[in-house]
């Protein structure tokens, strides 16, 4: 298999991961930029506008991932923002 696996959740509305402890859908991801990886998830899920977070493990707190997708095609865990969430 080419790319990266990339397992996601996407937010309520007020930023939380209601099904956080289930490892979530997953999608295989080729590239390295995440403007390229917000569009595959617009594809995949329906949703426009997303923003690609992953979570600190030091304080639990979602970031927005800016432009690249860490290096060496590891598998991933990400959280979908939707634009008008709270979080």
């Amino acid at each position: 298999m080419e790319g990266r696996i990339i397992y996601y959740h996407v937010a309520e509305d007020d930023g939380e991961v209601s099904d956080e402890g289930v490892q979530g859908y997953s999608l295989v991801f080729k590239g390295n930029g995440v403007e390229e990886l917000s569009k595959k998830f617009e594809e995949e899920t329906g949703l426009e506008g997303i923003i690609v977070c992953t979570k600190s493990p030091l304080n639990g707190k979602l970031y927005p991932l800016r432009l690249l997708v860490p290096p060496n095609n590891v598998t991933m865990q990400v959280v979908l923002v939707l634009p008008f969430s709270k979080g």
